[in-house]
């Protein structure tokens, strides 16, 4: 999944390749200290969106991440908000091929009406 985040991020953003792969281990670092904190139960990359967004708001509440992030010069917040536009991205387009795949197989719409 992180590979997958750091293409996306290369497709998505004017960020250099340096950038990107800061972002995506400073990722790989939250999810690892937020699982050893027990403030989430299983790895960021891992996650549904709606897991995601209840995990983004408890390590925001989180002192040690507050503080990490601080230092870092908010690289860490920014991987976090890249990697949620990544998960929300990935998920429309999921969803979106899945609502075409229905659309192709249902027998009661004209192939004129599939097509539009």
């Amino acid at each position: 999944m992180l590979n997958n985040f750091f293409n996306w991020l290369t497709l998505n953003t004017n960020l250099a390749n340096s950038s990107i792969d800061h972002y995506k281990n400073g990722l790989k670092s939250i999810s690892k200290d937020m699982l050893n904190r027990g403030i989430i139960d299983k790895p960021l990359e891992e996650m549904s969106v709606n897991e995601l967004e209840i995990a983004y708001f408890c390590i925001f509440q989180d002192t040690s991440f507050l503080e990490k992030n601080n230092r870092g010069n908010k690289m860490y917040s920014n991987s976090l908000k890249h990697y949620m536009a990544f998960v929300k991205d990935v998920s429309k387009k999921e969803i979106e091929d899945n609502f075409v795949k229905l659309i192709k197989k249902d027998n009661t719409i004209s192939e004129t009406e599939k097509e539009t």
